[in-house]
């Protein structure tokens, strides 16, 4: 309460200040008038919000951003005090020699993050090991999962692969994938070399993208307050309304991750390319049909991707079907990468097995801003 007193006195003092130097100097015209001084604009424009916090008592977003303007009040005390005053204006006249250091460190910075986005990227991520996977230290190189992948997705069972079988730590090697897959995930798939990219598929919350996606797989979002999942833990029990419950599917729905075909593609027993998962890829699930111009640029960027596909279409591979193969699924990811996200090596074994693939830390090489960033705060 003494605060706010104390705010509308301060207020009051500065208004009368202000309403007397406009009779004496003017608004606009003559040698000294109010307007002719930035230290005048600056008393004006904190006088004018504190007017507004008086007269007004919304608590709308926009006066409640304006009233922060506030904070300026400390600031009249330069106007007053000639040695700040020159300190004030002498950092402001430093400012076009300092920009251009500026823009010479910001250079400095991108030849170095240019590097680390060429050797760092992607490094900084690890397993969870919730699943105890088999990666590639264990595996090799060029071992892939076993999945057992839904003929097809509908809204009775949204559901991605399972890995078939599972890893044995004592004889370290894969066992149980000789049978047949169950009843419900009845297609037998395998990416046909480790930097084939398997997808983790997700949706966006809507309005994010110019794709559009059936409603059972990615719902509407939410338009009732009632239908906020409640904080109560657990173990509380409570009648959950059916406003409540469709706010807890929808939150099932948008943080689910479906591990997914990118376009479908593997190769089979004979050496042959075949369409085994097409009818649940995530670029089909997700995004459907794609303009011809997205294809020609998907194909031109999978030809000369710096991860994927490098070992499946090597010296002497170009032309094998585990090289078309590759190339299909990297085109696939590339036509709808806001929904699926393209693994490859330990990153797609530890998906596939069940794991999380998470940031060791919360800095990242991934990209040439957070490079930047990154350089920055060391």
């Amino acid at each position: 309460q003494i605060i706010r007193a104390a705010d509308e006195v301060f207020a009051v003092i500065f208004i009368a200040e202000m309403v007397i130097k406009l009779i004496a100097l003017g608004l606009i015209w003559g040698r000294d008038a109010y307007l002719k001084s930035y230290w005048n604009w600056l008393d004006g424009i904190v006088v004018m919000v504190s007017i507004i916090n008086m007269v007004s008592s919304s608590q709308t977003g926009f006066l409640k951003t304006l009233r922060i303007l506030r904070a300026f009040r400390p600031l009249r005390v330069i106007s007053r005090n000639e040695n700040l005053k020159i300190v004030v204006t002498t950092i402001f006249a430093s400012m076009p020699p300092l920009l251009t250091l500026v823009i010479v460190a910001m250079l400095f910075l991108l030849i170095f993050a240019l590097f680390a986005l060429s050797y760092l990227s992607g490094t900084f991520y690890t397993c969870d090991l919730a699943t105890s996977p088999a990666l590639m230290r264990e595996m090799g190189k060029d071992f892939t999962t076993p999945l057992c992948i839904p003929d097809f997705i509908d809204q009775a069972a949204v559901s991605g692969g399972l890995m078939h079988g599972s890893f044995d730590p004592l004889l370290s090697t894969w066992v149980g994938n000789t049978s047949g897959c169950p009843a419900s995930h009845n297609i037998s798939y395998v990416r046909p070399t480790s930097d084939t990219p398997i997808c983790i598929g997700r949706c966006l919350p809507q309005g994010y993208s110019q794709y559009m996606q059936p409603e059972w797989l990615c719902p509407k979002g939410l338009t009732m307050t009632e239908e906020l999942p409640a904080a109560c833990p657990a173990s509380v029990e409570r009648n959950i309304s059916a406003d409540e419950q469709r706010g807890l599917d929808y939150v099932d729905a948008m943080t689910r991750q479906l591990v997914l075909p990118c376009g479908g593609s593997m190769v089979d027993a004979n050496g042959q390319v075949v369409m085994t998962g097409k009818n649940m890829s995530c670029a089909d699930l997700f995004c459907g049909e794609v303009d011809q111009e997205t294809k020609w640029r998907c194909s031109a960027a999978c030809k000369s991707a710096p991860y994927f596909c490098v070992d499946a279409c090597g010296p002497g591979l170009e032309g094998s079907a585990q090289c078309e193969s590759c190339l299909m699924e990297c085109e696939a990811q590339c036509r709808c990468p806001e929904f699926c996200e393209g693994l490859i090596r330990d990153a797609a074994l530890c998906l596939e097995q069940g794991s999380r693939w998470l940031p060791t830390i919360s800095q990242s090489f991934d990209n040439i801003w957070y490079a930047m960033l990154t350089l920055f705060e060391i």
